[in-house]
């Protein structure tokens, strides 16, 4: 990294170092207990799952909010780069994913309102080479939650490589040549919303992912993210039902 580029490689992980950096960081000791309540959801919503790379889903939510707190990004947008994907990936015990009043309540006496919106928001925000493109083109005059979602599509993007980890899996070659498309555009949205930092670090990941290679024995047979839980786990049956019929039929209520 350059030298006025945050050292994103060294973000944290795991949650105690995620609490050291934001108290060093200049963070208040209310907004690092809020952090901890969220984390406990998250331990809670993706207790078993695991990223297509393999590591631990939890590990790319922390990174993400750390990424966030390096940029002093307010707390209520750390704590969304904390739960971004609860939505999407998150287990709320019924085989299901996405929004409902239910779950956005839930979620909202956890972490508080605005928070609440920003991931709700990060669940239906687009994110494509088109969408990246449109935003890219009007960075500079992105409203302020637009811009908040924007910030934190670009940390995860920065966690997601910055250690090399979309190489290890088996879309790697499709998520290259996604960034292959839209680094400048991506570079150009990070300028926009007063992030040059995150702009440094894409150029850089680019020309780091386009000269590393992965021995074929590590990569993983995985586009997406995952579940593997424990041997002794049993499957409720009601949830069971859901996710067969959804398999079958889609989306089931």
């Amino acid at each position: 990294m350059r030298d006025e580029t945050p050292a994103f490689a060294s973000r944290a992980q795991t949650n105690v170092r995620l609490y050291a950096e934001l108290a060093a960081a200049g963070y208040s000791e209310q907004a690092l207990a809020t952090v901890a309540v969220a984390y406990d959801a998250a331990m809670a919503l993706f207790s078993s799952r695991f990223r297509g790379d393999g590591r631990p889903f939890i590990a790319h939510l922390v990174g993400t909010a750390a990424i966030l707190a390096r940029l002093h990004a307010p707390i209520e947008v750390v704590v969304a780069g904390l739960l971004h994907s609860a939505y999407e990936h998150g287990d709320f015990g019924d085989g299901t994913s996405g929004i409902d009043a239910a779950r956005s309540e839930r979620l909202e006496a956890i972490v508080g309102r605005d928070a609440e919106r920003l991931i709700a928001a990060y669940a239906a925000f687009p994110w494509n080479e088109r969408s990246i493109v449109e935003l890219a083109g009007r960075a500079d005059s992105l409203a302020e939650q637009e811009r908040r979602l924007a910030l934190i599509r670009l940390a995860n993007i920065v966690d997601e490589c910055v250690d090399g980890g979309v190489l290890y899996c088996d879309k790697a070659a499709y998520l290259v040549a996604l960034l292959d498309r839209t680094k400048p555009h991506l570079e150009r949205l990070a300028i926009g919303i007063g992030q040059p930092s995150l702009a440094a670090a894409t150029a850089e990941l680019h020309a780091q992912l386009r000269s590393t290679s992965v021995a074929p024995a590590l990569r993983r047979p995985r586009d997406d993210s995952f579940v593997l839980a424990p041997a002794s786990y049993r499957e409720r049956g009601g949830v069971r039902l859901r996710r067969l019929l959804r398999r079958l039929y889609g989306k089931v209520a």
